[in-house]
């Protein structure tokens, strides 16, 4: 791929970033592959689940039209390092309130409003009402439901439909998955481009100067 003339180190990364494109490719390729195996496993669990359950037993008719997803995407660096990353929030949510949990048996004292200043000697004027005192109603206003969605059909459900939900959740990280390959893959058409407008303009640049 060398061109007499023209500088080296851009061929090589030119042929870098090919390679780069080429092996993403092919990772896109495997996962395309295991995200309709997800799929497929997860609708035929599903349907499983609907028989030993019943048709009308596994239906929107189960849960509120007010949903709080307990999924989000978010994205983390930039260029090759770039990608998305799925956070299950009822997980954090279980994660935070067994930290709290563990903060509250080791024997920490319950914060109250305005008692900032006990510690430094300063006169506390603010009222003196606890935190725990905050109505329960409000506090569930506040909170949305975290609750594991497979509660919604029933406390005793069957293991196909277990397993259809794990299906789905693969299904969601593989789809984060293969966005961040296919922005990457985008950044690699980007730079290649770069790189071939700048090594035709160093190559023209060389013809010139020779003649």
């Amino acid at each position: 791929m060398s061109t007499p003339g023209v500088d080296s180190d851009l061929d090589e990364r030119l042929d870098s970033v090919l390679t780069a494109y080429c092996e993403l490719h092919a990772d896109l390729a495997t996962a395309n592959k295991e995200l309709e195996a997800y799929q497929r496993d997860g609708l035929i669990f599903m349907s499983k689940a609907r028989v030993s359950m019943g048709v009308h037993a596994l239906t929107s008719t189960q849960y509120a039209d007010d949903l709080h997803a307990a999924t989000r995407v978010s994205q983390a660096g930039s260029g090759m390092s770039f990608a998305f990353e799925v956070v299950y929030e009822r997980d954090s949510a279980k994660d935070a309130k067994a930290v709290q949990s563990e903060s509250t048996q080791s024997g920490g004292l319950r914060k109250r409003i305005g008692a900032a200043g006990a510690d430094d000697g300063t006169t506390n004027t603010g009222s003196s009402a606890r935190v725990d005192d905050v109505p329960e109603k409000a506090k569930k206003q506040t909170k949305p439901n975290l609750d594991d969605p497979i509660r919604w059909f029933g406390l005793f459900t069957p293991p196909a439909l277990k397993k259809s939900q794990s299906c789905f959740k693969q299904v969601v990280g593989k789809a984060a998955e293969i966005a961040t390959i296919r922005a990457r893959m985008h950044d690699c058409r980007c730079e290649y481009k770069e790189l071939l407008r700048k090594r035709r303009s160093d190559s023209q640049a060389n013809d010139s100067g020779g003649d």
